[in-house]
């Protein structure tokens, strides 16, 4: 198995262009355009979340055929796209314990194909705040 790591330091040196989920105390959910193009995510594409029931501090998101997920819309500006679930906002921060009201995370290139989907891994262990 071959590994990228993530720090504080390789974090720091990677472009600003970077695949990123932020998540809101208010309940707004954002995707930045890179994490949208590694995805194949495009206004009206459906998406879930997953959490690891060994470890409930790992998420996971993918694009989904199924009615019941996530719409998401273009964030003003169109550099990104976004949803409101102020419910899974709240379980995800309370998760990994994160205080501030907004809290972002980078989102893995690369997928894992489970079931012929693709699940992007979401790196809550490094917390992105403003």
């Amino acid at each position: 198995m071959k590994l990228k790591t993530f720090n504080l330091t390789t974090l720091n040196s990677l472009s600003t262009r970077r695949a990123t989920i932020r998540f809101t105390r208010s309940g707004t959910v954002s995707i930045s355009g890179k994490a949208a193009e590694k995805m194949d995510l495009a206004e009206g594409d459906k998406i879930e979340f997953c959490q690891s029931m060994e470890d409930t501090r790992d998420w996971y998101i993918h694009k989904t055929p199924r009615e019941d997920g996530f719409s998401v819309r273009k964030m003003k500006g169109g550099l990104g796209l976004m949803f409101s679930s102020s419910k899974l906002s709240a379980m995800v921060l309370d998760s990994v314990d994160a205080t501030p009201k907004s809290v972002g995370f980078v989102v893995s290139g690369t997928p894992e194909v489970i079931d012929g989907e693709n699940y992007f891994f979401i790196i809550t262990r490094t917390q992105i705040t403003r």
